[in-house]
């Protein structure tokens, strides 16, 4: 089998077009569609066929999805291995995240640590909440910050701040005028969300339903960064990480307490088997530093 060819059918199934998958991969997309025709071939069935100029995947596409699931995220892990094996020094940590984390919460913290350690160095990788759970019992990393699930989880993890979500708008919106910001003054708002599955969009959309109002979602992005700026640039408005909304307040943007509050909990997880003296001056950095008084 083609491993190439294996590579371009599962970024298309992962993103659902050849042409987002072509951009993933650093190719054009008549290259991801010779990729998947030559894996067919191999194969011997189809694995998409052509519906109002969408590829819709066959029963054997998906069959052959989780298999590639399974295999790339082996390849994955024994990468991250790799590095962390050719990256173990006494100065050196790993850092494992999510993308709201990493914009708001994870620099006040590095800059501390920093300040401390000047000599350290470090790797910080950002990955999809989703992803990163999974990648918990991977091993590959010193220190890993997330939100942790809710309800009963098997994830070792010790919690050391939260945070009430908050309401990010611009900068003398009329929203400016209220204490606090509930579903109803969204009415007709245009919203701008993290894609699914992001929690704090879920739990939103859960409060707009809840009130029987329709929500206008103008815009779902995968970075709190460009959340952010997008909400600066007047194109809508949008429920935010406390951390995030501190790290991008300016004179474009302000925040106010969202009712009924959705407290975000942060917690962290480490691995090192040397029980490596750095990165307990992480852990004592992160949980000295981000009780920020909100």
């Amino acid at each position: 089998m083609n491993l190439k060819g294996l590579e371009a059918f599962y970024q298309v199934m992962q993103t659902g077009t050849a042409s987002e998958a072509a951009r993933k991969l650093f190719r054009t997309q008549p290259q991801i569609s010779r990729l998947v025709g030559a894996l067919e071939a191999d194969l011997g069935f189809r694995l998409f066929n052509k519906k109002q100029m969408r590829l819709e995947p066959t029963p054997e596409a998906w069959d052959l999805f989780r298999e590639a699931e399974r295999y790339f995220s082996f390849v994955s892990t024994l990468q991250q291995n790799v590095e962390r094996i050719g990256h173990r020094r006494a100065n050196h940590i790993h850092i494992l995240t999510t993308t709201h984390i990493a914009t708001g919460l994870l620099p006040i913290v590095v800059s501390e640590f920093m300040s401390k350690n000047p000599s350290s160095t470090f790797v910080v990788d950002v990955l999809p909440r989703v992803e990163l759970l999974r990648s918990l019992s991977n091993n590959s990393y010193d220190v890993a910050i997330f939100t942790p699930p809710s309800g009963n989880s098997n994830i070792k993890a010790k919690k050391f701040t939260q945070h009430s979500s908050v309401l990010m708008f611009p900068k003398e919106d009329a929203l400016s005028k209220n204490k606090q910001i509930t579903v109803h003054d969204l009415a007709g708002r245009d919203l701008i969300t993290l894609k699914n599955p992001a929690i704090m969009r879920q739990w939103i959309l859960k409060e707009f339903s809840n009130a029987g109002i329709t929500p206008s979602i103008r815009a779902e992005v995968s970075s709190s960064v460009l959340l952010s700026k997008l909400v600066a640039k007047n194109m809508g408005v949008a429920l935010v990480d406390w951390f995030v909304a501190k790290s991008f307040e300016s004179s474009h943007t302000e925040f106010r307490p969202f009712h009924p509050p959705l407290t975000l909990e942060y917690a962290y997880t480490s691995f090192r088997k040397d029980d490596s003296k750095l990165v307990q001056n992480f852990i004592d950095t992160l949980e000295t530093t981000s009780w920020v008084d909100a």
